[in-house]
């Protein structure tokens, strides 16, 4: 039972992996769906043409290519077309740009005398380089642009580049159609005269500075370029500094950490005690004025040389409801 289960679910696996392959191969290789015709084109560049490009008609896939090689310094273009569509005998092919990536595609055109007529060109046949036509150089074309294109929008630059393209290859667009969208653009340029001849008058000012004051940018650059390379050659020291800032600045909040639950009280104490100076300070204003006084009168006792003569006349005190005296029964002299 077990070996068959296993036998049935590797049946599932391989047969799901096998389609997902064919899946992959057929979306990769891109076939023409039903029967098919080959045919050739030679064409002075195929560049951009690889196995698996489109070939069109109206711009309908009807088919795809099947390889590029050189023969005699030309391109010869292999490719595929529904047996249901007919090529006219004197068809041209032209490469075009298939989108704005690069991406090319071979396109089939009715000949120059118009629609096709009766005769076709046979399985197998091959369009002369007469008849073709290579792809624009788009590079040399948006180049020209250029300035242009710098003034515009991503989506304005897009949508004028594709009308370009589509000019160059004869489709759908016209000169009139290409002329009028450069106009508009133009004229939205005209618009902003003002803006750009001030900012153009401002740069010239600037300009004037600059050469004015040209020794001193000199010596500006100069001492700058001493500077940076001053920085550069200390930049060892510099590391070190920073590191020793970084561990000094660590090993304060480490002792901020340690100090905060002392330093709180204090602050508050502090608070406290700026609270009892301020409700006292008519006393404490009192009190140094009576200290001023007081060292006035040592200053005028001690100016009679290196010695103080100090008298004690009256000295009371008093404490638990008795009061004291130690006061001699007579006054000195200098007291009476």
């Amino acid at each position: 039972m077990t070996v068959r289960s296993s036998l049935i679910r590797f049946t599932l696996f391989a047969a799901l992996s096998l389609a997902g392959t064919v899946v992959v191969l057929s979306t990769l290789i891109n076939p023409v769906s039903g029967s098919a015709v080959e045919y050739r084109a030679v064409f002075t560049d195929a560049t951009g043409l690889v196995p698996g490009s489109d070939v069109q008609i109206s711009g309908v896939r009807v088919g795809r290519v099947e390889g590029v090689e050189l023969h005699g310094g030309q391109a010869v273009v292999s490719f595929e077309v529904e047996a249901a569509q007919r090529i006219p005998a004197n068809g041209r092919a032209v490469v075009r740009y298939a989108d704005l990536l690069g991406s090319r595609a071979v396109t089939l055109e009715p000949g120059p005398t118009g629609p096709a007529t009766s005769a076709v060109l046979a399985a197998g046949g091959t369009i002369p380089v007469e008849r073709t036509q290579p792809a624009l150089d788009l590079t040399s074309v948006l180049g020209g642009f250029r300035p242009l294109f710098d003034a515009l929008d991503p989506t304005e630059v897009n949508q004028l580049a594709t009308e370009i393209v589509r000019v160059f290859q004869g489709q759908g667009a016209t000169v009139d159609s290409l002329l009028r969208k450069t106009v508009a653009v133009t004229e939205n340029l005209a618009s902003k005269d003002a803006v750009v001849d001030e900012l153009l008058t401002n740069l010239n000012s600037v300009l004037r500075v600059t050469m004015d004051n040209r020794p001193h940018f000199v010596e500006m650059i100069t001492s700058l370029n001493t500077f940076v390379a001053g920085l550069a050659e200390d930049r060892e020291q510099i590391a070190q500094t920073l590191d020793s800032a970084s561990a000094l600045a660590g090993g304060l909040a480490d002792l901020l950490y340690e100090v905060e639950p002392q330093l709180t009280p204090t602050l508050e104490s502090l608070d406290a005690t700026s609270d009892v100076v301020i409700a006292n300070q008519a006393s404490l204003h009192a009190g140094v004025v009576a200290f001023d006084e007081l060292f006035t009168e040592l200053g005028v006792a001690a100016s009679y040389g290196s010695w103080v003569n100090v008298y004690l006349c009256n000295f009371r005190f008093s404490a638990l409801g008795r009061s004291a005296s130690l006061e001699g029964p007579q006054r000195s002299a200098v007291c009476r």
